[in-house]
């Protein structure tokens, strides 16, 4: 299905949506068929069609094509051939040298720690983004990238490295910029976290963590299996 089908197809949906009781009127006197049948039938066909849609050969289906030309690095690996060993960093001048213990201990306002965070990261934030695979073995095709608050500019970013622990080899994967984005993606089988280290035109370095969840991705699996199923019942 190209791109100028699913938009047809888009379209042709909203004109049956807004013109529904013309709809009801020509159906049962023009093709002579029960309303009901004629939705049950063809609503959840054009669904079907719309959940499998494929633009330009791919399955990147309703992912902007920015994100589709992001720098693509290996998939997630139960048993990696090998695991990069990475030497401890040494901490800057400018870092915080208390312990986890001490953070604890101290008073948080979490009002303050809001907009203090918010211009300690010059508004800057990791997002993620999936889509089914096709990959044999994988879960979600998933897009990782740096993006600033109201998608402002981001030509102050000078790089922006991730890493996704073990099942990526320890390997640090550096992103590539597309728009006000800079990002990878890679493809997974299950969950996990990752750090973004983020070099700024200033020399200043930074880091972003981010969970890489399927919560999202499962509850829309799971609402496109229930939509014709639902369709059916109250038409029925």
């Amino acid at each position: 299905m190209t791109t100028n089908e699913m938009t047809d197809a888009l379209l042709r949906l909203a004109e049956i949506l807004t013109a529904w009781p013309v709809i009801l009127l020509v159906l049962p006197v023009g093709f002579r068929k029960p309303i009901g049948a004629f939705l049950s039938e063809y609503v959840p066909r054009l669904i079907e069609r719309l959940r499998s849609a494929e633009v330009a050969g791919s399955r990147f289906e309703f992912i902007p094509e920015e994100l589709s030309n992001l720098r693509s690095v290996p998939v997630q690996h139960e048993e990696p051939e090998a695991l990069v060993e990475s030497p401890p960093e040494q901490p800057s001048e400018e870092q915080d040298l208390a312990t986890p213990e001490e953070r604890m201990q101290e008073p948080i306002d979490i009002r303050e720690d809001r907009r203090r965070l918010s211009e300690e990261f010059r508004k800057l934030f990791m997002v993620h983004v999936l889509t089914p695979s096709d990959i044999p073995g994988q879960k979600y095709d998933i897009f990782i990238y740096v993006k600033r608050h109201h998608n402002e500019e981001i030509s102050d970013v000078v790089e922006a490295e991730f890493f996704f622990g073990r099942s990526w080899g320890n390997r640090i994967f550096e992103g590539s910029r597309e728009g006000n984005r800079i990002g990878v993606r890679t493809s997974a089988y299950g969950e996990f976290s990752c750090v973004c280290r983020v070099t700024f035109e200033d020399k200043r370095k930074m880091l972003l963590y981010r969970y890489i969840d399927f919560e999202m991705g499962n509850a829309i699996a799971e609402l496109m299996q229930q939509v014709p199923a639902e369709v059916s019942r109250k038409i029925s």
